[in-house]
């Protein structure tokens, strides 16, 4: 039987990185549960509970420029990445 491919072997890209228009776009190639960007100050500036994803992408707008870390959860694991708004 084939299993979901678990994040440790997903295919996630978030572009463009750094960003110069305020807005990221997250593809993955598993189903994300939850999205949260967070800042140096470990403060919780956007969560996203089940990201509608449109062809495996999935943008966020209007962010205010920073360095972040972007956490992305998917049945009870998750990975983070850094992204930068300038």
């Amino acid at each position: 039987a084939l299993s979901t491919p678990t994040l440790e072997y997903a295919t996630i890209s978030v572009y463009p990185n750094p960003s110069n228009d305020n807005k990221i776009t997250v593809d993955a190639n598993v189903s994300i549960d939850n999205i949260e960007l967070v800042n140096i100050n470990g403060q919780i500036v956007l969560n996203i509970n089940k990201p509608v994803f449109n062809t495996n992408s999935y943008t966020m707008e209007n962010l205010p420029k920073g360095f972040y870390f972007l956490r992305l959860s998917s049945e009870n694991q998750s990975i983070i990445k850094k992204v930068i708004i300038n």
